[in-house]
This record gives C-alpha cells, structure tokens and sequence, in this order.
C-alpha cells in the first residue's frame, strides 16, 4: 500500500511554492478595493522570499537603483515646504517605499519561467473576476466608485496596465495555434470593460499602448510598410473617436455623436485647470507643496469648487507641483531609465526577450497617455505598475545573461529549444 506523504512533506512544499504562489495571490487581488492589509502581507511574505532568495541563487543585480534614490531623494526635499508634512511622508512610504520593494521583490523571484506562468495565470484570472465585477454593476445600474470593490478610474487604469500582457497572449496563440478562443476573449474583455469603465483616457491610451506593441513587433521582424502604417494610424484614430463618443454619450447621457463628444470635452475644467497649474508650478519652480497628489488641495480650492477638482488631472503637471522642475527632471529621468532598459531588452537578439522588452514599453506608453488626463497610477495600481516592471526586467535580464531556469514541466525537446534560441518567434516562456 502506498503511503501517503506526511505533514512535514506538505509543509515542506508549500515552502518550496511560497515564492511564486504569495506573488501570484497579491497580482490577484490587486484590482480590488478593500484588500490593503491582504496585498501588504503578501507583499511582506513576496520580499521574505526574495531576500532568501538571493542567499541561496545569484540573481542579475537590480537595475534603475540611481533613478530610484534620486526620485527618493527628491520627493524627500520636498518635505521642507511639504503644506502638510505628515501626510507627505505617508505618500513617500506608500508611493516610492512600497513600489521599489514590490519591484525589488519581483525581480528577484523572477528567475523561474514556472513563477511567470503562475503569476500570469494569476493576474489573468484576477482581471476575469474583475471583468465580471464591473459587468454586475455596470448592467445592475449601479454607478461604480473609486474606494468601491474597483472603481471607474482604477478599473481603466489596471485595464491599460494589463492590456500588453494580453497583447502577449495573444500573439502567442497566434504562433502556436493553441489557446485562440481564450486570448481572443481576453482581447474583448479588454474593449468591453473599457466601455464600462465609462473612462475617455481609456480609448487614447488604449490606441497607444496597441499601436506601440504592434508597431514595435513589426518592426522586429520588418514587415512594416507605408501602407501598413497608414492602416494601423487610421484604425486607431477611428477607435479613439468612436471610444470617446460612446463613453461619452453614456456617461453624460448625452446623444452619442462626434458633436455631442466635443460639446463635453469643451466643457471640461481641466483645460483651465491645467492653465493654473502651469502658473503656479512656474511661481514656485524649486520647491512644491510637497509630495503626495493631494498636497495641492488647498491650491485647488481656492481657484476651483467640487470634489474632483483638487489635483491637476496629469501626473507631469501634478508632479511639478509637488516637487517643482527638481521633482520634474528626476521623474523624467526614472521614466526614461526604465524606457531605455526595455528597449535593450526589444533589440536583443532573443526573440523572448524582445517580444517582453515590447510589452514593458507599451505598458510604460499606455500608463503616461493615461496618467494625462488624471492620477490614477497610485496604490494599487502603481504596485501593479511596478511588479509588472520587475517580472518583466527579471525575466528580461536572465534571457540575456542565459540565466532564466526553466523547470521541468516547461523545459522542450533540444531540437525546439534550439529553434527557440535562434529566433523564429517561438519561445519557451510559458506565457509568452
């Protein structure tokens, strides 16, 4: 009779497991709302993991540690003219303190491909039950609120973060002819939560995001043309369009025409919002009010009434605010860190490694387009934002160095896995 394992043998594997599940479960519940202590625990048990990782299995170092301390170092200036200095300090911790340890964290615990397949697994389930969340209260007639199971806002923002990974998906099915009808959904889950997000930014950053990753492929394997170009321009410029007449027309409950799409876009405050901010950032160039988004409230409320009206609805503009041009030029330095990085993960040779390098750059375009019109990569999102940098810089990073270990219940014949390495577009990563 066989004999069944014992309970030291259970604990013995969920340790074994512990890093790439605990990971899995915090992408999971990311989107929701009310889940703060069960994503910080997680996080915690995520970076136990990764420091005992680095004491067993040599990793790549860790990159963009000068852009990070610079942008801290910043943010940490900017307390001197702080207008309210304790909660600045909470925005540092929970804003740079929270995202540096998440992306930390999943760097280093992205060295196994069998990780990257549970962790996409994960996050692709978490935004099905999402999906199905906001379809409840959309078509139940319930307005959707942000701080409210997902929100409106937070629900297009994690839409446009995901949406490359989707892009991924999708293309792989393509190439190995499995799996079609599961990333085809996907792609409509994407559109269909995007219109009930009832979000204008989501159809601009959307185009952007899809244009860049599909343009960047293309280029890759130099099947770009004039012609080609000029389709993929024109059908996201009907996208754009028809996106901004839908959610618009719903959301205003206006007629859903182009006109009736300008009439609100007209009559939008931001654009004299935006107007105040310039001048206020160019009276306190140096010093801002402090980092946090709502440090600049009572700016706001002095020239604006209403509840939404106190923040400057673009990041580039609310970070001038709170940290004047120093605040500016380090984050304009961290942005293109991370963009250089991708893109010399793009133009590896590997093929894995550049369809990763294309994703992290769409997902990098879609989050600024989005971030334009408001601040909504913030909490949950801005861990999503940098959890996804740290898997795919981890992942990236091994491939280049030849270090990524791939398990057995991945790892191919040697005559694939060759094929794989050369660069035919078919490559082993599990998600990818």
């Amino acid at each position: 009779m066989k004999r069944l394992p014992g309970f030291s043998t259970f604990l013995r594997s969920a340790y074994e497991h512990l890093p790439g599940l605990a990971p899995a479960i915090f992408l999971f519940v990311l989107p929701f709302s009310g889940t703060v202590a069960l994503r910080l625990s997680l996080l915690a048990i995520s970076t136990i993991c990764a420091l005992q990782l680095t004491r067993t299995n040599p990793h790549p170092p860790v990159p963009l540690k000068i852009p990070f301390f610079l942008w801290l170092g910043v943010a940490l200036l900017s307390l001197v003219g702080a207008s309210d200095f304790t909660y600045s300090v909470g925005e540092i911790k929970n804003e740079i303190g929270y995202t540096a340890i998440a992306f930390s964290s999943f760097f280093v615990l992205a060295g196994k491909e069998h990780h990257w397949k549970v962790w996409i697994t994960s996050l692709m389930a978490g935004f099905v039950a999402a999906a199905v969340l906001a379809s409840y209260y959309f078509y139940g007639s319930l307005v959707i609120h942000d701080g409210q199971y997902i929100g409106s806002g937070s629900l297009s923002t994690y839409l446009i973060l995901i949406a490359p990974i989707v892009f991924m998906l999708f293309e792989r099915s393509c190439l190995v002819g499995r799996h079609r009808v599961v990333s085809m959904t996907l792609l409509v889950l994407i559109i269909a939560c995007g219109f009930m997000s009832l979000s204008r930014a989501f159809w601009p950053a959307l185009v952007v995001s899809a244009t860049l990753y599909v343009g960047l492929r293309l280029i890759r394997h130099r099947r770009i043309s004039p012609l080609l170009i000029v389709c993929i321009l024109a059908i996201g410029s009907v996208v754009v369009v028809f996106g901004l007449m839908l959610a618009s027309g719903t959301r205003y409950a206006t007629e859903i025409t182009f006109e009736a799409a300008l009439r609100v876009i007209n009559d939008d405050p931001r654009l004299e919002m935006w107007r105040e901010s310039i001048r206020q950032i160019l009276h306190h160039p140096i010093a801002g009010a402090g980092f946090g988004v709502a440090s600049s409230r009572p700016f706001f409320a002095l020239h604006f009434d209403g509840e939404p009206l106190w923040h400057a609805h673009n990041a580039i503009l609310n970070c001038g605010l709170q940290m004047g041009f120093p605040g500016l030029m380090a984050g304009a330095y961290l942005f293109f860190s991370i963009a250089r990085e991708f893109t010399r993960m793009w133009r590896s040779p590997d093929e894995r490694c550049s369809c990763l390098g294309a994703a992290g750059l769409a997902i990098l375009s879609g989050a600024f387009a989005k971030s334009m019109t408001d601040s909504l990569i913030g909490r949950g999102m801005s861990l999503l934002l940098w959890a996804l940098m740290g898997v795919l810089l981890g992942l990236g990073q091994r491939l280049l160095s030849g270090t990524l270990d791939i398990s057995p219940l991945t790892q191919r014949a040697p005559d694939d896995l060759s094929r794989t390495q050369s660069g035919n577009g078919h490559g082993t990563l599990a998600a990818y």
